[in-house]
């Protein structure tokens, strides 16, 4: 009996090099696949947080020139709008190949601090150049607000100064894409606008004689009722939490803090997210609140609910917070 000897086909060599190239999609199928495997995977951001609104990202990011993943780690969903981060915008303008010179400079100090960008596009004379200042965050009511203008202010007046000359000189590159840094700020200026001074009341010959027939100051009034009393009661202040480095929920008594923290730490995929949820500066600073006014056991159920997930997540990744 003859004996034959298998031969195996060589395997092909590993070659370095090779320029590296993006994944593209080329259907919505696709796209949708890719975006349930980002959140699968957990490193979808916490705005991007369903596979609905990645690929929202992925497509925005198309239409402007950035890759999926790429999209999906620069792009932020701020009230239901796609929007670049700040750090973005220099690298889109930069791989037009429209940018002939970009600087960025802060001027003054304290109050009188302004960031300026200056940049110049390719085929236009004059070069534009954009501030914001101190004192323009302060009429804007963003100087005083919680989370990055507290935390790195400098930067923040960096952002702003940068959206508005770049989005000024490159509107074909930038196409009106949101800036998510300047979105979050308008919607939080909005949420605290003033309401509109009441226009003073006119004087009329009927108001005063009304005002003649009241009884005097010496007569007994009538006492308000205990519901009118009640009602003119300040209200409390809102139980605030944090659920995100600049975003915030508030709740009008502890129960309804407690649902959404609770409900927050149920929507937490990673050992991180767990982490960053519980030690926010402004739950614990709530937190501490429920102690101080006596209910030590709503706080518990916190801590029960975050000690819960700790462990939920630690099977699955064998890690804990």
């Amino acid at each position: 009996m003859t004996s034959r000897t298998a031969i195996t086909a060589p395997k092909p060599q590993l070659i370095a090099g090779g320029k590296v190239r993006a994944i593209i999609p080329q259907d919505a199928e696709q796209a949708f696949r890719m975006a349930e495997a980002i959140c699968g995977a957990g490193m979808a951001p916490q705005s991007l947080d369903s596979p609905q609104k990645v690929v929202t990202a992925i497509f925005a990011g198309l239409e402007i020139g950035l890759s999926p993943f790429q999209a999906v780690q620069s792009m932020a969903m701020v009230n239901n709008r796609p929007c670049l981060w700040g750090d973005a915008l220099p690298a889109l303008c930069y791989g037009s190949g429209l940018v002939e010179d970009f600087n960025e400079s802060f001027l003054g100090s304290g109050d009188k601090l302004e960031a300026v960008c200056r940049v110049q596009r390719k085929g236009i004379a004059s070069p534009y150049e954009r501030r914001f200042s101190v004192d323009d965050a302060k009429k804007a009511g963003l100087w005083s607000k919680k989370g990055t203008w507290q935390q790195y202010p400098k930067r923040m007046l960096q952002v702003r100064a940068r959206s508005w000359a770049l989005r000024d000189a490159f509107p074909d590159v930038l196409k009106g894409i949101g800036v998510a840094e300047e979105q979050q700020d308008i919607a939080y200026a909005e949420s605290f606008a003033p309401a509109a001074a009441d226009a003073p009341p006119q004087v009329t010959a009927s108001a005063l004689i009304e005002q003649a027939a009241e009884p005097s100051l010496n007569e007994t009034a009538p006492q308000p009722s205990e519901a009118t009393q009640r009602a003119a009661t300040p209200a409390a202040a809102p139980y605030i939490l944090q659920t995100g480095a600049d975003q915030f929920v508030e709740a009008e008594n502890a129960e309804g803090f407690v649902a959404n923290f609770i409900k927050s730490i149920e929507l937490a995929k990673t050992p991180g997210n767990l982490d960053g949820l519980w030690h926010a500066p402004q739950n614990q600073e709530t937190l501490a609140r429920l102690n101080s006014e006596g209910k030590e056991d709503m706080a518990k159920s916190v801590q029960m609910a975050v000690d819960t997930k700790d462990a939920e997540i630690g099977k699955e990744s064998g890690t804990l917070v």
